[in-house]
């Protein structure tokens, strides 16, 4: 064994380093992916906060009022509004009528929980919930 004394040396210190390389290239790629994990994150929290500051209206609540001027009263059954939360109920629209107010509805930044346009014989009805 003292013969070859110099020459298990070498190996063991071969192996040692076999292993260090694959150790260090392994926490390498960990590390890159950990840091493209926060990156990402990073970037999602960025969104959301701008698509918050785009879509935050302060006066909303007025310009939810104005839905129910947008049509006549008299086709408007019931319009009401709890807290952040507004009901409406139109009948008797005609199509460019009914056409105007759901792109109004669909140009605010409102979370729509039901939406239902019904045709009757003389006109569409309209009932919508919405949320901000």
């Amino acid at each position: 064994m003292s013969r070859y004394r110099n020459e298990v040396m070498v190996g063991v210190a071969l192996l040692a380093l076999i292993f260090a390389y694959l150790f260090k290239n392994v926490s390498r790629s960990h590390f890159d992916e950990t840091r493209a994990l926060v990156k990402r994150s990073v970037e999602e929290i960025e969104e959301a906060k701008r698509l918050k500051s785009l879509w935050h209206v302060g006066n909303m609540r007025k310009r939810v009022e104005a839905l129910g001027s947008a049509v006549a009263p008299s086709k408007l059954s019931a319009f009401k509004i709890q807290r952040r939360k507004v009901t409406m109920f139109v009948k008797d629209l005609k199509a460019s009528e009914l056409n105007r107010l759901v792109n109004k509805i669909a140009s605010m930044p409102l979370r729509i929980e039901k939406l239902s346009i019904e045709r009757k014989n003389n006109g569409f009805t309209l009932e919508c919930l919405c949320k901000w």
